[in-house]
């Protein structure tokens, strides 16, 4: 491979890795603010770009991966444009770090974005040519300045700058609009004369839900003038009694037993969306719920029976998918709610 021959491709592989970083962080906003956000590369349930990005691994520093992509690779097409030795170690480390969160998604996310992936294998491949590239230039405090600095510099800025779009609704410290409980005993939030009055099916597992309902909390934090009712539409039945079963439906209900309801229902969202079983006990722990009070209520015969009734009411009403809404009467999507609230 010649100098030239090198250097061309090593500038074409930063851009490539630069263009999907860009079409990854338009996955990630699309992802945390459409409430439709099917995103084109979710394939199937281990590949979903949109689990992914609702995941820990999205967000890092403060500052959501696929802008570290683009400043990663912005470094990287500087120091190929320059033949700079620079361009070995930095590659090098967007190769290693790739590894590590092929890893990291497989194992602890469960799903893996293809997009992502497609990153991956750039910054690999980018690694192995800049360790064959023939005759590099030396390290120079221009390219260091051009390569390191002026990323590093962009991207403080967008940590100041980027509003935390990724950041659900934390309601830890109580809900910022009415609450109450219907006739039927179902918690509601929001304008209690409102006349719009929708009745939210979700699974705290759903990703989807988890968008769903965090736009329209946004939505009532700016003053929405409707109400929401919680309804609950889980994967399982809830009618096994085992501990994996229908955990955050039961641990809702039990927080709503010591006046935290709307709180859990957002740390729900927060932690368990997109995953399979977790622990809620630290959810308990940090709404300052009574422990030993939670525990007793979680296995409680009236839990159970109260989980499994509005299961069997999601069925029998047929909600098939979660997020369903309805209003007076009419089943609504996502889409179709968020146009009544706007």
């Amino acid at each position: 491979m010649s100098p030239k021959t090198g250097r061309t491709i090593a500038v074409a592989l930063a851009a490539t890795g630069l263009l999907l970083s860009a079409v990854l962080e338009y996955v990630h906003v699309k992802t945390y603010l459409d409430v439709t956000a099917d995103s084109f590369c979710t394939v199937a349930a281990t590949l979903d770009c949109g689990q992914v990005a609702l995941s820990r691994l999205s967000v890092f520093l403060g500052l959501p991966m696929p802008v570290w992509g683009l400043l990663g690779f912005g470094s990287m097409l500087v120091a190929a444009w320059s033949r700079s030795r620079l361009l070995f170690p930095l590659a090098a480390f967007s190769a290693v770090a790739s590894v590590a969160l092929f890893f990291e998604s497989w194992l602890h996310v469960g799903s893996l974005c293809l997009l992502c992936e497609a990153v991956h294998v750039v910054a690999i491949a980018l690694a192995i040519v800049a360790w064959r590239m023939p005759e590099p230039e030396a390290i120079t405090r221009e390219v260091v300045w051009n390569a390191l600095g002026v990323p590093a510099a962009l991207a403080v800025i967008a940590m100041i700058f980027v509003p935390p779009y990724w950041v659900f609704a934390s309601w830890n410290d109580g809900p910022p609009a009415p609450t109450g409980t219907t006739d039927e005993g179902r918690h509601w939030v929001g304008d209690p004369d409102a006349d719009l009055v929708l009745h939210e099916y979700i699974d705290y597992h759903c990703p989807h839900c988890a968008i769903s309902s965090n736009l329209m909390k946004m939505e009532l934090v700016q003053g929405g003038e409707f109400q929401i009712v919680r309804r609950h539409q889980p994967r399982n039945p809830c009618t096994v009694r085992q501990k994996e079963v229908c955990t955050a439906m039961r641990a809702v209900h039990c927080a709503g037993q010591q006046g935290k309801f709307w709180e859990m229902d957002s740390w729900l969202f927060a932690h368990v969306a997109g995953k399979g079983y977790v622990d809620t006990r630290p959810g308990a722990e940090e709404l300052g719920l009574d422990a030993g009070a939670y525990a007793a209520c979680i296995d409680s015969d009236e839990t159970w029976e109260w989980a499994a009734a509005e299961s069997k009411i999601a069925k029998k009403t047929r909600i098939l998918e979660t997020p369903t809404y309805i209003v007076d009467g009419k089943k609504l999507d996502a889409k179709e709610a968020r146009a009544l609230v706007d």
